[in-house]
């Protein structure tokens, strides 16, 4: 991320706005400052759903699906897009627990 954002940087008609931790995680999204272009890095705590409402209300243009972001959640789901886009995977197996396991 850090180096995305370094090489970016170097172009001067680019103005890099990072929107600090408080404002992301505690003012409502009318209140984020405005950009032309999104880069949205997922991480743990990340509210990747309000995200997706401020991309709604400004129309970004979107360097990353943030829809997209919710399968990189999902380790099946991310098997599943490489087994469809014929990537190979060593074997791997799945575990589905769920509440009523075993009865």
């Amino acid at each position: 991320m850090e180096e995305i954002l370094h090489r970016l940087e170097q172009f001067e008609f680019l103005r890099i706005i990072i929107f600090p931790e408080t404002t992301i995680h505690e003012k409502p999204v009318d209140e984020w400052p405005f950009c032309h272009v999104l880069i949205s890095f997922h991480s743990k705590g990340f509210p990747l759903r309000k995200t997706q409402d401020y991309a709604r209300l400004h129309q970004p243009f979107l360097i990353n699906d943030l829809d997209k972001q919710w399968d990189i959640m999902d380790r099946i789901r991310v098997h599943e897009i490489l087994k469809d886009a014929g990537i190979a995977q060593p074997r791997y197996g799945v575990l589905r627990r769920t509440k009523n396991a075993g009865k």
